[in-house]
């Protein structure tokens, strides 16, 4: 029979270095299992997204993930895609077409009721702010901005698709811009600019806001 040796006959050197064995696989154990929970712990939406496409956003760039999640940015993003497009539909190449242009963005955008906008420039005020009483006094990405210029008689109107931190600079996109001829006319989009100035560079004329600047209904 052979001879089992219990814990207790064990000599004391042999149960110290079984004691030291066995802290030290535990320790391993443990620490693998941190490392693995650490390598496998889901990152934020925010995070992954910052991974991806990196954390800075200016008035040309535009996270997928993000942007399609906030009207304003979609807006600013479907006016971009015309940007040097002359009048592209025949409501369009009938007439002065600056308003059927942001009319068609809003439209392409799902602004809800942007039938309401009728191809006048100042319609957007007079109809679609009056019914949704979305005026404001503070330039957004995606607002609409309706230009009057009083010695003239005549409005404008374009797309706000970019403000500065301060709130006193403000890109546009508009149609029916470069050009008096509606025809050779284009979309342009301007340089940043001070808009309580009253120089509107898709004009080329001294224009002020006209009442001020129209937000879409739900943004």
């Amino acid at each position: 029979m052979a001879l089992v040796r219990t814990a207790a006959h064990r000599p004391k050197g042999m149960r110290t270095l079984l004691a030291a064995v066995a802290v030290t696989v535990s320790v391993t154990a443990v620490g693998a299992e941190s490392a693995g929970s650490a390598v496998a712990a889901p990152r934020s939406p925010a995070a992954a997204s910052a991974t991806a496409f990196g954390s800075a956003v200016d008035g040309d760039q535009f996270v997928p993930g993000l942007a399609k999640q906030k009207l304003g940015a979609k807006i600013a993003k479907i006016a971009s895609s015309k940007v040097g497009s002359r009048c592209f539909t025949n409501q369009m190449c009938s007439t002065d077409w600056c308003g059927y242009f942001v009319k068609w963005v809003w439209q392409k955008a799902g602004v809800r009721h942007a039938g309401l906008l009728n191809g006048y420039a100042f319609s957007a005020v007079t109809e679609y702010a009056a019914r949704y009483h979305s005026l404001s006094h503070t330039p957004h990405v995606g607002d609409l901005v309706v230009w009057k210029n009083s010695r003239y008689g005549r409005h404008h109107v374009n797309i706000v698709v970019w403000v500065s931190a301060d709130k006193r600079l403000i890109r546009t996109i508009g149609g029916n811009e470069g050009s008096m001829n509606h025809r050779l006319s284009r979309v342009v989009k301007s340089a940043p600019f001070d808009w309580r100035k009253g120089r509107n560079p898709g004009s080329g004329l001294i224009d002020h806001v006209y009442k001020g600047f129209v937000r879409p209904a739900g943004a």
